[in-house]
């Protein structure tokens, strides 16, 4: 604290970045040792919010869901959102006519047409929900349907982002798993395609294409033509760096491949695959994968 603004500045990127790098390496105590740092001498609360998402990512990262899920809530209310921490069948039905009326009368292409998101509190809060959502799938689903709405909430409000892609597919899946209504899943799912396309595919397709080819395009087409975009969201999750998602992307590949695969090759790969989850410190996916 005893620092001129330019020196701070510069130890405050270089304990993001350094955070980061400890994440991406597996090192989460010096991760979350770099998160306590910057918390004690952080000057405002939005010199935290880059480090938080690391320390989200890490907690979920080492197995630690439910701990990532409270720790992102926290901070997603700080920033305004509103998503309840145990919520009830009717705050399901209130947010889902809420996200109804919310999308009524707009077409995809009125939706397409939004300005670039701009608020730096509203990209703020996109991210986090980002990260939540594949916890909040694994280990808390009744919050699930809060995280794709907010999602939608925010880009209606505030502006389209590559990131609105994750929201539209999650919406799909919702719409399709939930509210059984299989034309508006697909129409949200090729929708969320089109926002991938228009801001850079392999970094948000590794995302979304689990979402629609796991959750969506089977309600109504047969499975096996899911593979090939399941195997394509594998790699364009590897190449763009999100390792988490390329984990969790071979489980959703397994898991539509079980009942057309050989048992004891399908046993084999998950096997390889948990060495590769091991060796990248994805015990998050570990865990889903040796549980299943």
């Amino acid at each position: 604290n005893n620092v001129d603004d330019s020196d701070y500045t510069l130890l405050l990127v270089l304990h993001n970045f350094c955070a980061e790098a400890a994440y991406c390496c597996a090192d989460f105590d010096f991760a979350f040792e770099l998160v306590q740092r910057v918390r004690e001498n952080a000057r405002s609360f939005k010199d935290t919010w880059a480090i938080e998402s690391t320390n989200v990512l890490a907690l979920g990262s080492s197995g630690k869901m439910n701990l990532a899920i409270d720790c992102g809530l926290q901070i997603l209310r700080k920033l305004g959102a509103t998503i309840p921490m145990a919520p009830t069948n009717r705050d399901i039905v209130r947010a889902h006519k809420s996200s109804k009326k919310l999308l009524k009368g707009r077409s995809d292409e009125r939706l397409l047409r939004l300005p670039p998101i701009a608020d730096a509190v509203a990209s703020s809060k996109m991210h986090l929900l980002n990260l939540l959502f594949m916890y909040t799938m694994m280990v808390r689903p009744d919050l699930l349907p809060f995280i794709g709405w907010q999602m939608i909430e925010i880009t209606v409000h505030s502006g389209l982002s590559g990131m609105a892609s994750v929201g539209f597919a999650l919406h799909a899946a919702l719409l399709c798993g939930i509210g059984k209504d299989i034309p508006n899943g697909f129409r949200f799912g090729n929708l969320a395609l089109k926002v991938c396309e228009r801001f850079g595919v392999h970094v948000w397709s590794g995302r979304v294409l689990p979402l629609i080819y796991g959750c969506v395009h089977g309600w109504s087409r047969p499975i096996p033509e899911s593979f090939e975009a399941l195997r394509l969201a594998q790699r364009m999750s590897t190449e763009s760096g999100d390792i988490e998602f390329a984990m969790l992307n071979y489980n959703v590949y397994y898991w539509n491949r079980i009942e057309y695969t050989n048992i004891r090759r399908l046993a084999n790969d998950l096997e390889a695959t948990m060495k590769r989850m091991e060796f990248y410190g994805q015990y998050g996916s570990f865990i889903m994968t040796k549980t299943a």
